[in-house]
């Protein structure tokens, strides 16, 4: 008899769907979880980086749209404050930027640095090897280039899924619209 009553119960257990939505909620709402999160924080990281990309342009262009009389470091530090302004909606606070001009020498061909400036926010490092750092552009004896590398800390605002920081580095490379090089003091 006890045989026949537990083929009953699990007869009846069987035709009940009446947990049934309940229980799929509970599989698949922590994978739902995890997309949605992910999503939030992929899409902010990939704006991030799109607007680092941005910052560094706006500098290279304002630092290239210098005449002949040079760039002083005040210049710098509002050129500095301009690519902070241009990483909203983001903190500008992380925002570290190194601005260098390199020329290819008309007598030797070589190419060499002209001048190198770290002070904005710290500086994103130092272009260590003219030729890398120019990265082809410099093809004419005489050529001048414009080199702006920066650095931005990004830290989400939720750390569900991608990780707390992320360290995002932008290169941007502009022609002096003088022509020639631009003097720093």
């Amino acid at each position: 008899m006890r045989i026949a009553q537990l083929l009953g119960f699990l007869g009846r257990l069987n035709k009940d769907r009446s947990g049934a939505v309940a229980v799929e909620f509970a599989i698949i709402a922590p994978a739902m979880l995890v997309m949605y999160f992910g999503t939030f924080e992929a899409s902010r990281l990939v704006r991030a980086y799109m607007t680092t990309n941005k910052a560094a342009q706006v500098v290279a262009n304002l630092v290239a749209a210098e005449g002949s009389d040079g760039l002083t470091t005040a210049e710098s530090a509002d050129f500095c404050t301009a690519g902070k302004l241009a990483m909203s909606p983001f903190p500008g606070s992380a925002f570290k930027a190194t601005i260098a001009s390199a020329t290819k020498n008309l007598a030797s061909g070589t190419i060499a640095f002209d001048w190198q400036d770290t002070s904005c926010g710290g500086g994103a490092g130092s272009f260590l090897d003219a030729t890398i750092a120019s990265n082809g552009l410099l093809s004419n004896n005489g050529d001048t280039v414009i080199m702006v590398k920066v650095t931005y800390s990004y830290s989400g605002p939720i750390h569900f899924v991608l990780p707390a920081t992320f360290t995002i580095s932008q290169s941007a490379y502009q022609r002096p619209r003088s022509g020639s090089t631009i003097p720093h003091s």
